[in-house]
């Protein structure tokens, strides 16, 4: 599993993590039940204090995203209803822009892409 963080960016480190585990269950790369990495492992690994991941797992485990399981360790929780919708929408947004702009740009109108857009929703 990959995660990674950017010391320098204004966005506190134990909020980029929870973003980034969020993400990862909102896309299905993190299904109900999955195992997160150890504190002290995933802290070593991102040369980060524990206090960081504590306090990242703490955020997701009241979220709803994760359950701790004291000794057992971080696992996916089984109830992703807590996620809301805002959340999941700012996500698919997130994921949609760039494709829909390098969309716009092979075929130069927004009438074109909307239609195609529209031809591949009929698809799901």
């Amino acid at each position: 599993m990959k995660i990674t963080i950017d010391p320098h960016s204004p966005v506190p480190l134990y909020a980029q993590l929870v973003e980034q585990f969020k993400s990862k269950v909102m896309l299905g790369e993190l299904v109900s039940g999955d195992g997160l990495p150890s504190v002290r492992s995933l802290a070593s690994k991102l040369e980060v204090n524990s206090l960081t991941i504590q306090k990242a797992y703490k955020k997701l485990e009241a979220d709803g995203v994760i359950e701790i399981k004291k000794g057992v360790g971080a696992f996916v929780s089984s109830d992703f209803s807590s996620i809301s919708s805002e959340v999941r929408e700012e996500k698919a947004i997130e994921v949609l822009t760039p494709s829909l702009k390098k969309a716009h740009a092979l075929l130069g109108e927004k009438e074109k892409v909307q239609n195609l857009v529209e031809r591949v929703l009929e698809d799901l």
